[in-house]
């Protein structure tokens, strides 16, 4: 049987336990995203291993590990605006000579 330390708990002890409870907080704000748009959300865990750069000489040179949270999260759709192409290939939100413009004005309430 093998004596490998799981990754969970090597995760709870990158920077302290901070790493992991970034992951926290990202899942939680990935599900709720979830919920709000009905739309899939992306929550990603990198880490950097690198080798110990010191200066002094280790008998067993240790490693660095930096470890990022982030996260893709769903949006709500941007509302969308109608044009019409007119002349010479001009965008125009009027309809040009299909479509009569209706003189419409906000009125005043009196009180």
């Amino acid at each position: 049987m093998s004596n490998t330390r799981s990754g969970t708990a090597i995760l709870a002890e990158v920077r302290d336990g901070q790493l992991v409870i970034e992951l926290s907080e990202q899942i939680k704000a990935a599900v709720a995203a979830v919920h709000e748009h009905n739309k899939a959300a992306r929550v990603m865990v990198e880490l950097t291993i690198s080798p110990w750069k010191g200066t002094e000489k280790l008998i067993e040179p240790p490693v660095i590990i930096v470890g990022e949270v982030s996260s893709k999260l769903p949006k709500p759709e941007s509302p969308a605006t109608l044009f019409f192409i007119g002349e010479d290939q001009n965008l125009t939100r009027n309809a040009g000579t299909r479509q009569s413009d209706l003189g419409l004005s906000i009125a005043t309430v009196a009180k």
